[in-house]
């Protein structure tokens, strides 16, 4: 087999074409900001509102909970169980407060200077790379509320699956549609971000003044 490519091949050509940059105009950039304003602001009121629809679920099975209804033997598992809940509520609570600290982007003039809209378009590509770094801080408050409800209810119900399922199945349920959502979007937001991050970086080599 030869060494090298043959000149005419279409691979050689192929491989020997230049690799086309990013390019983005001033004016893409303003549009691109401004998209990730709205972007930025319409995920933070979704999740803000998922957050608090889960707080309310939460806080109705709390007021619900009782030996009967989850049949719980033991006072020590009706406690966990209660703690578990209140964790939840708090939790869906909290959560808008803290999508709009650490996302919510800050407000951008539709005609800022370039200057201006690119540093403010970096900040934002950095507050959103920061979030995705802590978000799984934000959701082990989630994830220990929702052990210190299924174990108890898991262990009560040992011997009687048809007990476990009625005393677990809605927070099996929750998380198994939340969870896969949450990877899926969490991974598409990333690519997205790795490629306006890129974008930004081939703008800013064109642009040295900023």
């Amino acid at each position: 087999m030869p060494s090298e490519l043959p000149v005419n091949d279409p691979r050689n050509v192929w491989q020997k074409q230049p690799t086309e940059a990013f390019k983005m105009s001033a004016d893409q950039l303003r549009l691109k900001a401004q998209e990730r304003q709205k972007g930025a602001r319409s995920q933070v009121l979704r999740d803000a509102i998922i957050g608090l629809v889960l707080s309310v679920f939460f806080a109705w099975n709390l007021i619900k909970v009782n030996h009967v209804w989850w049949g719980l033997s033991h006072p020590l598992s009706l406690w966990s169980t209660r703690m578990g809940l209140g964790l939840l509520s708090l939790w869906g609570l909290v959560l808008p407060f803290l999508l709009y600290k650490w996302v919510w982007p800050a407000r951008l003039v539709p005609d800022a200077p370039l200057n201006t809209t690119f540093q403010w378009y970096r900040s934002q590509l950095e507050k959103g790379r920061d979030f995705e770094r802590r978000v799984w801080l934000i959701l082990i408050p989630a994830f220990v509320g929702m052990a210190l409800v299924i174990v108890p209810a898991m262990i009560s119900s040992v011997g009687n699956p048809r007990e476990l399922l009625q005393n677990s199945l809605p927070l099996f349920v929750l998380l198994a549609i939340w969870l896969p959502i949450f990877l899926y979007l969490r991974k598409r937001r990333r690519g997205r971000r790795q490629k306006e991050i890129e974008q930004l970086r081939a703008f800013e080599s064109e642009n040295p003044c900023l």
